[in-house]
């Protein structure tokens, strides 16, 4: 055995060597998930069929305002979903959006203001960055480490947060909620 390694040594380490720099590769893509903080802040997005004009989700002053057209009250546009991402758990669930009873003194053809219950005691902020440096973003999609560079040839894209490389997958467009092609950042919920 040892004479073969010795007559086949530059055999053996063309082997061996791309081995150990894939062994690299793996560990460069989880360190980070050791290394840095796991997320604190919980993240609201929305999923829309693309493009969507009947509702709108803007943060004013904290509160998530929602005002709808009459076409998603008439059936005609699908309502859009509302997620929480929860940071605790790194799981999103979705917050109904339930249409109120049409009021009789009120003309069809005008905008409707939503209250969501759920979201009332929540405190939202819109900017991009979180308290504790984490961003929401939409990446390109990875099946994670090495191996994901050969397999990632995907045109659909993730909606992600990130620190210094830590990555956490949200929500894959087009994958995981069919027909909602369009995702949007709404807000972290931070303390008051």
């Amino acid at each position: 055995m040892r004479h073969y390694i010795r007559e086949n040594r530059i055999l053996l380490l063309g082997i061996l060597l791309p081995l150990f720099l894939v062994f690299l590769f793996e560990i460069a893509y989880f360190l980070p998930r050791w290394l840095v903080k796991p997320p604190q802040y919980d993240l609201l997005y929305l999923a829309s069929p693309y493009p969507h004009s009947g509702a709108s989700f803007n943060v004013v002053d904290g509160k998530l305002s929602v005002s709808i057209n009459p076409q998603i009250r008439k059936g005609e546009l699908p309502m859009p979903r509302l997620f929480l991402f929860e940071a605790k758990t790194q799981t999103s669930k979705e917050i109904p959006i339930e249409l109120p009873a049409v009021n009789k003194n009120s003309t069809p053809y005008q905008k409707e203001s939503l209250s969501i219950p759920a979201l009332e005691n929540l405190n939202i902020s819109s900017n991009e960055t979180a308290p504790d440096g984490y961003k929401a973003e939409l990446s390109s999609p990875s099946f994670g480490g090495a191996i994901g560079l050969l397999l990632s040839h995907s045109y659909k894209r993730n909606f992600v947060i990130s620190k210094n490389g830590n990555i956490i997958q949200l929500s894959e467009e087009a994958n995981s909620l069919k027909g909602y092609q369009s995702i949007k950042f709404l807000g972290w919920v931070v303390p008051k």
